[in-house]
């Protein structure tokens, strides 16, 4: 039986995880199938994302312009 190639999160290697490019060079470069991430956003829309928190890939904490964006839960007594 043959084994699969499986792209993980796309091409990495050359692209940024999840990129569309990064896809598309995956299948070009041999991948059967890709193993991505979705997640889920506060108004229930669907996305290609692997971070729980995008402030964990970009340094948004000076940039004002998100605020509006941001919230803070806290759920059973725990921040």
């Amino acid at each position: 039986s043959k084994s699969a190639v499986l792209a993980h999160r796309g091409f990495p290697g050359k692209y940024p995880e999840h990129a569309i490019d990064g896809f598309k060079e995956a299948f070009d470069n041999g991948a059967d199938m890709l193993e991505i991430d979705i997640q889920s956003t506060k108004d229930n829309v669907l996305m290609v994302f692997h971070d729980e928190y995008l402030d964990d890939i970009v340094d948004l904490k000076d940039k004002i312009e998100f605020d509006k964006y941001r919230s803070t839960e806290i759920i059973e007594g725990v921040k």
